[in-house]
């Protein structure tokens, strides 16, 4: 498996801006995406990042794609899309993985996973428990769901 150095993050809100900040603050190149440019806007030039104007760009470019969106609803039509709309799997290539930390219904983050693994992609579920005061702090709890593997391949993020 290929070392992970670019990073798409999905969704920098207040808890996901801390996240996706300590991410680029361990070293990894950062793509992002959110529907308040304010914050892509701040994030880009705060950490050096780059916001491609679609989804498929974002994940044509990263190694690694998180979401971090508040229902597993929107997770899947951003990952999917509707077969109308621009969305991450247009840009996704074999062997690229898809982490979703939103808060997510299991039984769609399983389904989302599996019609990613029909088209060669890995998905992690890695939902997160402590709020915006952890995010901020670097101290979340992360709960890991998938090939072990893959989850040891993506620990350096977790880690960060």
């Amino acid at each position: 498996m290929a070392e992970i150095k670019k990073v798409g993050f999905i969704g920098i809100g207040r808890m996901g801006y801390p996240m996706a900040g300590h991410i680029a603050k361990a070293g990894f190149e950062m793509i992002v995406a959110d529907t308040n440019k304010e914050m892509v806007d701040k994030f880009v030039k705060e950490h050096g990042a780059s916001a491609p104007k679609t989804l498929a760009e974002l994940a044509k470019a990263a190694d690694v794609v998180i979401t971090m969106l508040p229902t597993s609803k929107i997770v899947r039509a951003v990952i999917l899309g509707d077969g109308k709309s621009d969305c991450v799997a247009a840009g996704l290539e074999k062997g690229k993985i898809v982490i979703d930390s939103s808060t997510s219904d299991p039984v769609d983050t399983r389904s989302l996973g599996e019609e990613l693994a029909k088209r060669g992609i890995d998905m992690l579920d890695a939902p997160v428990a402590g709020g915006v005061v952890f995010a901020t702090d670097g101290s979340l709890d992360i709960t890991v769901g998938g090939d072990a593997k893959l989850v040891e391949k993506c620990r350096p993020l977790f880690d960060a």
